[in-house]
């Protein structure tokens, strides 16, 4: 993590400081600021401006003393929580307390620093460190919000959408999932096994699991389901694997589960249209991929 680029604007800094001679050691040290990053900062004295501004201006850190005349302790980063939006907020404390620093991490904030120990060094390198976390935070929100478009995508055309999937209403049945929910539920564990060891296999770089893919669709075309309920699958097996992850591996799961998802799909196609079968008693002439 490096503080903001030299080259680029200042950082702008609002500072909720009463106190005088408090507020005058923090924009010095940060004016001064070494190897060319420059800091641009307002000041209020009081929370109520401190809303009043955040709700005009668009600052890129907050510094927040918790001792104000019109709030105090964790109220006052509550407060500036609610008014700051995704804007980083850094508490400036005068005790060494591990519990309140920890509860002001809880409640939202990026950082803190004490007051008594503070340096221009340490100041901006903890202002560098919470805007380094903001940035990474914003591009965590933009991963996951495609991954939920993802998944909002594939169930728009998945069996929820439709009445019947394409094979089963030529067939006159319906959905998998709705006329044969235990078979869907076992299938829907065996596809989350099998999409994990596909995720595996993409991230040693080696050869896809591509038997049991095979074997997977001819359990899904013997059953007379169609592309819908592979999606329906899909979408299950993607959201049991998300669910708890970091987001790079959320990004990952979404980006090569989708890779598996066609691999399936001509799977599938190969099933009913050219009549490839997989089994435990025939391989089709593939002896080695079974081996995988």
């Amino acid at each position: 993590m490096s503080e903001p680029s030299p080259l680029g604007p200042p950082v702008r800094v609002l500072l909720l400081e009463d106190s005088d001679g408090d507020a005058f050691l923090v924009q010095h040290a940060l004016e001064s600021s070494e190897r060319g990053v420059r800091y641009q900062v307002d000041r209020a004295a009081r929370l109520g401006k401190a809303r009043e501004k955040l709700a005009a201006e668009r600052y890129d850190i907050v510094l927040v003393d918790l001792r104000l005349p019109d709030s105090a302790g964790l109220d006052t980063v509550v407060a500036v929580r609610e008014a700051a939006g995704n804007t980083p907020i850094v508490v400036l404390t005068i005790a060494e307390d591990d519990d309140l620093a920890r509860s002001c991490i809880e409640l939202g904030a990026q950082d803190y620093v004490g007051k008594n120990e503070m340096t221009p060094h340490q100041l901006r390198r903890v202002l560098g460190y919470a805007l380094s976390r903001a940035r990474e935070a914003r591009v965590r929100e933009a991963e996951i919000r495609e991954l939920q478009r993802t998944l909002v995508h594939l169930k728009s055309i998945s069996s929820a959408g439709s009445s019947t999937s394409i094979t089963a209403r030529l067939a006159g049945l319906g959905p998998l999932q709705q006329r044969e929910p235990e078979a869907f539920e076992v299938l829907k564990n065996e596809y989350t096994v099998l999409l994990d060891a596909y995720l595996d296999e993409a991230t040693l770089d080696k050869s896809r699991p591509r038997w049991l893919m095979g074997r997977m669709a001819t359990r899904i075309g013997n059953l007379g389901a169609g592309p819908r309920d592979l999606i329906d699958l899909h979408v299950a097996a993607l959201e049991a694997l998300i669910a708890g992850v970091v987001h790079t591996r959320a990004q990952f799961v979404s980006v090569e589960g989708r890779v598996m998802a066609l691999e399936m799909m001509g799977h599938l196609v190969d099933y009913y249209r050219l009549g490839v079968r997989f089994g435990s008693d025939q391989a089709d002439g593939l002896p080695d991929e079974r081996k995988e």
